[in-house]
């Protein structure tokens, strides 16, 4: 239907193959492997509810440099 759009997870990323199909398909389709999923959870945790933090405890900390 129309606004239809897809997501697929994947903890081992994407072949070529997959990447292809995703970007040729006719519903719109994001592809996000682990590193993108540990990017999108640190930048947008503080928005997250409380039940999804409670599944993925994150504590920040400062690291000097």
């Amino acid at each position: 239907r129309d606004g239809d759009k897809g997501l697929y997870l994947s903890t081992g990323g994407f072949t070529q193959e997959a990447r292809y199909e995703a970007d040729r398909a006719s519903t719109p389709v994001t592809l996000i492997d682990l590193d993108r999923l540990a990017n999108l959870l640190t930048q947008y945790y503080d928005e997250l509810d409380s039940d999804v933090k409670a599944l993925v405890p994150l504590r920040k900390i400062w690291w000097p440099v």
